[in-house]
């Protein structure tokens, strides 16, 4: 028989838990094994939220953020509480997420919270700082994860609102051992990935592509992973909610970062530049006031072109100029031994 019974010692939080029902038999009611079946079932009744509960809050607190970037310290608080909690349930998943299948696929961008060693924005590097917002305004940010070991990352915009473009990486996956430096802590077994990308690639309309910029790295752990959510922690404390499928999978992700400069691509970034710049000159040369602020406003908005576009729009540091030398160094050797 079965009946269920209020967990009465689990102190303050209480829960029902199913357990065997207890016979007046003296044999049956001393029986351990029920008794401990009884004792782990209630104490499974009485945890916190499940995972699936936990996704789900993070999810609705995070939609319509613009990534997280419209919320207000409290609320990022809030959900960077709640990834924690998430966190700590995946410790136990198994398989690990780089054996697990669902590792791979393509992902929204759907919420980053900057660590307190990161510079610039964690996804989307300068396209996604303040400036790179106003002049190329995202439409989507989208990262993937291919098989066997590339990733790509791109963000989708509208420069000035009006042209269609977009800014991608791609990379190769190298994991990285348990116990190997990951931040202020250590990697987990089977959760950590470095990627070493190659120079980003702009593109703009539907043809022209440059390739600007210099070869950048990231380590990224995968602390949770489910059929909605993959979770990521960058070695910077930067934290991650990638969401599967929608948008991402009409992105093209894995034609990201495959392009090649065109020259005609080269010669119209090569020339809008320039014409800023020359237009501008010749506005302030007339000596009138109005035309001279809007020389200025031309050449403010070249400026900040430039700002944006410098390395590719990648903000980089000591310790990816030196990630990437130990992580090109090693796919030589690699490709040396398999020769």
């Amino acid at each position: 028989m079965i009946s269920r019974q209020l967990c009465s010692n689990a102190g303050p939080a209480f829960g029902y838990c199913w357990t065997p029902r207890q016979h007046h038999s003296h044999h049956e009611s001393n029986n351990p094994i029920q008794w401990q079946q009884r004792h782990f079932q209630c104490r499974d009744s009485i945890s916190g939220p499940s995972p699936a509960d936990l996704v789900s809050s993070i999810l609705d607190k995070v939609e319509c953020t613009d990534g997280g970037l419209s919320m207000p310290p409290q609320k990022k608080a809030e959900v960077d509480a709640l990834i924690s909690q998430l966190e700590a349930a995946g410790r136990s998943q198994q398989p690990r997420p780089l054996q697990n299948p669902l590792l791979f696929g393509n992902y929204n961008v759907a919420y980053t919270s900057s660590g307190e060693d990161q510079s610039g924005q964690p996804a989307g590097g300068r396209f996604r700082g303040r400036i790179g917002r106003l002049l190329f305004r995202t439409t989507g940010v989208f990262q993937s994860v291919l098989q066997p070991d590339i990733a790509t990352n791109k963000v989708a915009f509208k420069l000035f609102g009006v042209i269609p473009g977009a800014v991608g990486l791609r990379g190769t996956v190298m994991p990285v051992e348990a116990g190997q430096p990951h931040g202020k802590g250590a990697a987990g077994e089977g959760d950590t990935v470095r990627v070493l990308f190659e120079p980003p690639v702009l593109s703009l309309g539907t043809g022209l592509h440059f390739r600007l910029g210099p070869p950048s790295s990231v380590q990224l752990s995968t602390p949770y992973l489910d059929e909605r959510v993959r979770l990521g922690r960058g070695s910077r404390g930067s934290l991650f909610v990638f969401t599967r499928g929608g948008a991402a999978d009409k992105a093209g992700m894995d034609k990201v970062g495959i392009q090649a400069s065109t020259k005609s691509g080269v010669a119209w970034l090569t020339a809008a530049l320039l014409g800023m710049l020359a237009g501008g000159w010749g506005l302030w040369s007339t000596g009138v006031l109005a035309a001279r602020m809007l020389a200025g406003a031309v050449w403010l908005v070249a400026a900040a072109l430039l700002a944006v576009l410098q390395q590719g729009g990648i903000v980089r540091d000591a310790d990816d100029i030196k990630r990437v030398q130990e992580m090109t160094r090693q796919q030589q050797q690699q490709r040396e031994a398999a020769a």
